[in-house]
Formats: C-alpha cells, sequence, structure tokens
C-alpha cells in the first residue's frame, strides 16, 4: 500500500513538472515594456495599460486628434489633451487675418523716401514730426490763388495759363510721384512729378502722365532728392485731385539739401483733410477688398487701432491680411481722406 501511495505521488510531480509556468509581474509584464511604440499600436496597448477609463472614444475622437494636427511624434497625447488644442481654440475662422489684426505691428520707424541712407536716387532728408519743423514761405499759395481765380481752358486739360509767371522759391520737395526707369539711364523720370510744400500750402509740379513740365533742355541733370529745396518760375496751372499743380516751369534749380522733413504720425487717429498733400504715416491691416477704383488699381480697407481709411494700390504684394505702413502725401476722394500709393517707395509691407 505505501509502495502504490508513492508511485501516485511520483506520476503527480512529473506531470506538474512539464505544466507552464504562471505568475505576474514578470519581465514580460507589459506595464514594464521600455520598447512601446508611439503610435499606441495592439502589442503595446494592452488591456492592462489601455483601459476604457484612460482611452475612450470620448478624448480620442478622429476629430480632435486627427493624423494631421496630432502627429506622434511631435504631439503626443499628453501634450495635447483635447481640453488644450480642440478645434473650437484653434479654427481658421479664429486665426484669420481679418480678426486677428494685433499681430500687425506698424512700423514706425519707416519714413518712405525721407531716408537719406536709401539706395534710391530720389531718397534724401531729415524727417520730423511736423510740430517741430518751421518751414519759410517760398510763394506756392500763388499756384493755389491762381487755379481758383483763373479760367481753366476745357480744351487743353483744364489749364489755365498766367499773364504773369509766377515765381517760386526755396520750396521743400517732400516726395516724387514717379520712380527713374533703368531702361532709360539719360532720362531722370522722378523729377517730373514733385510735391512741394512750404509755410502754406502743398503743391505738385507735374504735367500728367508721360509728360514733362520742363521746356526741352531746362530739365535738371541730377535727381531731385526729397529734403532738397528748389526754385522756379510757371506759367501754366491746374488742379487734380484737389492738389494745384504747376504743368509747365522754367528756370528750374535746386537750392540746399538735406532739410528737415516734416510729417504727421496718423496710426489710430483720424487724418484730417487739412493735411492734404502733406506726408502722413499710418500703419495697419488691410481687412478688406473693396474692388477696383480706377486704372489696375484696388481700393482696401486700411484698419488702424480703431480707425479705417481706404489705401488704394496696384501692386501685387498687397492683399487682404496684409501690415502695412504708408508714409507718403496724404490724398482724398469724396471729401474723405486717401492713402495712394502712388510710388511703390511710400510703403512698408510686413
Amino acid at each position: 500500500m505505501k509502495t502504490k501511495n508513492w508511485l501516485v505521488l511520483l506520476a503527480s510531480c512529473v506531470a506538474l513538472a512539464s505544466a507552464p509556468l504562471m505568475g505576474c509581474g514578470d519581465d514580460a509584464d507589459p506595464s514594464n515594456d521600455n520598447n512601446v511604440t508611439e503610435n499606441n499600436t495592439p502589442t503595446n496597448n494592452t488591456p492592462t495599460n489601455n483601459t476604457p477609463t484612460n482611452n475612450t472614444p470620448t478624448n480620442n475622437t478622429p476629430t480632435n486628434n486627427t493624423p494631421t494636427n496630432n502627429t506622434p511624434t511631435n504631439n503626443t497625447p499628453t501634450n495635447n489633451t483635447p481640453t488644450n488644442n480642440t478645434p473650437t481654440n484653434n479654427t481658421p475662422t479664429n486665426n484669420t487675418p481679418t480678426n486677428n489684426t494685433t499681430s500687425c505691428v506698424p512700423a514706425d520707424w519707416f519714413t518712405g523716401q525721407a531716408f537719406a541712407e536709401g539706395t534710391d536716387a530720389h531718397n534724401g532728408g531729415n524727417p520730423l514730426d511736423a510740430a517741430s519743423v518751421t518751414l519759410d514761405d517760398a510763394g506756392l499759395q500763388g499756384i493755389v490763388d491762381g487755379v481758383a481765380n483763373g479760367t481753366p481752358d476745357e480744351n487743353n486739360d483744364y489749364i489755365v495759363t498766367l499773364d504773369t509767371p509766377l515765381t517760386i522759391t526755396g520750396a521743400l520737395v517732400i516726395a516724387t510721384g514717379r520712380t527713374d526707369n533703368d531702361n532709360t539711364p539719360d532720362v531722370i523720370e522722378g523729377n517730373d512729378w514733385l510735391y512741394l510744400q512750404d509755410a502754406n500750402t502743398v503743391v505738385v509740379l507735374n504735367a500728367g502722365p508721360g509728360k514733362t513740365a520742363f521746356p526741352e533742355g531746362e530739365a535738371p541733370t541730377e535727381a531731385v532728392k526729397v529734403g532738397d529745396t528748389v526754385s522756379f518760375s510757371t506759367s501754366q496751372i491746374k488742379s487734380y485731385a484737389g492738389v494745384s499743380q504747376a504743368v509747365l516751369v522754367t528756370d528750374f534749380t535746386i537750392d540746399s539739401s538735406g532739410n528737415d522733413v516734416p510729417f504727421s504720425d496718423y496710426t489710430g487717429k483720424d487724418i484730417p483733410l487739412e493735411d492734404l498733400g502733406k506726408l502722413v504715416r499710418v500703419g495697419g491691416v488691410l481687412t478688406a477688398d473693396n474692388g477696383g477704383c480706377g486704372g489696375s488699381s484696388i481700393c482696401y480697407t486700411l484698419t488702424h487701432g480703431d480707425k479705417e481709411t481706404v489705401f488704394r494700390s496696384n501692386s501685387d504684394f498687397v492683399d487682404v491680411g496684409t501690415c502695412v505702413t504708408f508714409f507718403g502725401p496724404l490724398g482724398s476722394f469724396d471729401d474723405a481722406a486717401q492713402l495712394n500709393e502712388v510710388n511703390y517707395a511710400w510703403t512698408y509691407t510686413n
């Protein structure tokens, strides 16, 4: 009987020795696996480590965790939980240029052509706040009065021909409306469109598109710069867009260079029409395309602070959302201030 029991006991031991070893917490435990992938594959995401409590469809739905916005390498669930990166807070609607005007920082250092170190041949002068600059009376008011009191010739581009030429002495050049053409090095196109200012008003020296105000042989042979003072006589004048013009000049001279150039910064302010033709600086973001407004130009709404001003341009480098700083002569349309990008040198974009 003892021998039989011994044999049964021996057979049971042999059977247990041949069975698989069972246990918990050994080296094969997924909770201690340092080689889990970042893609959350079934191999590394056993029910032990990814129970429905921690990875329910609510917190990891395709809507909030698409492959495009939540790549495994840069945007793990730890750093991009639905709370911090929900579509509500990062949708194009809330981050469009129109609604995100605070990202536009006006270039309050930009002074257009009034920059002596500039590479353009017509750059020059020392830009200063208008309140700190005192200009002399160069006689420009005589041109304004001559236009107002004269009889424009309807058959000659509404030009007023004066019986006695007016003499202008020491008018300050504040801008040029044309840029020089590299293909015509013998012609200085910028000299044919000059914005002039004195103590009383602003007048433009300009005979019109493709024309020159200088008689043959009398055009200046050097580039007239912003900050220069000039003198001349004029016998033909007119008005265009509310600004008086000298369209025929003689005896033109450059008297001095590097003078102070006055300007007013109206960013975030109402722009008074009393400054028509004078240099202004306005910086903001283009928030609306209002369509064509003459030739190839488009009129945009320039939002600066809580103010809006029309910005007119034919440039391919501006569009809704562009941050623009304008520094040039103030224009107008329908009795409202308008920023006309006549010369690309008047605009800085970022």
